[in-house]
């Protein structure tokens, strides 16, 4: 990825979410940063939000004419609301009750999403609400921090956790609220 840039040909440097979006500075977040900084210079970004891109700008100095927004799109057809049957047997393979009250998180499970602080918010919540459950789908580096977070805020019960879903528009149509 990084020869085009050097060599010479134009290249577009495409990115999930920038490492100092959480404000971390220990010295992996700043090898990533300096390298973001380089690529950013040296290539137009494509950026997934305005307030990545405006990141982008003010932290990296970017030009703003070589910044890219290309907002995530969703098909409708695929992500309308699905039949009560079809709803109770997601929530029967995923392990949760057709009465449940169901919050889902789905995406990356790094420091940009910030589970830490949805699992601190959400336990009291569950303390007092049986009837509630959260679907979490997603993977990453932050995924074994998480589940000992749950673990000893004593939630870890009322979560279910799947790493990956081939179809995500199932994790939508099995909860009733997304975070």
């Amino acid at each position: 990825r990084l020869a085009p840039c050097v060599a010479g040909p134009r290249c577009l440097y495409t990115l999930h979410a920038y490492f100092g979006l959480d404000g971390s500075t220990d010295p992996p977040r700043r090898l990533f940063h300096a390298v973001e900084s380089w690529l950013g210079s040296a290539c137009p970004t494509i950026h997934v939000s305005t307030d990545e891109r405006a990141f982008g700008i003010a932290r990296f100095g970017l030009d703003p004419s070589d910044c890219i927004v290309l907002e995530h799109g969703v098909d409708p057809e695929r992500f309308r609301p699905t039949d009560p049957q079809r709803r109770t047997g997601l929530r029967e393979r995923f392990g949760l009750g057709d009465s449940d009250l169901v919050i889902g998180a789905i995406g990356r499970i790094g420091p940009q999403k910030d589970y830490p602080t949805l699992y601190r918010a959400l336990a009291p919540v569950l303390a007092r609400q049986g009837d509630l459950r959260v679907l979490q789908v997603g993977r990453g580096p932050d995924a074994g921090s998480v589940a000992r977070l749950g673990d000893e805020l004593g939630i870890r019960d009322r979560i279910v956790e799947v790493d990956f879903l081939d179809h995500t528009e199932d994790f939508y149509h099995a909860v009733d609220l997304v975070v």
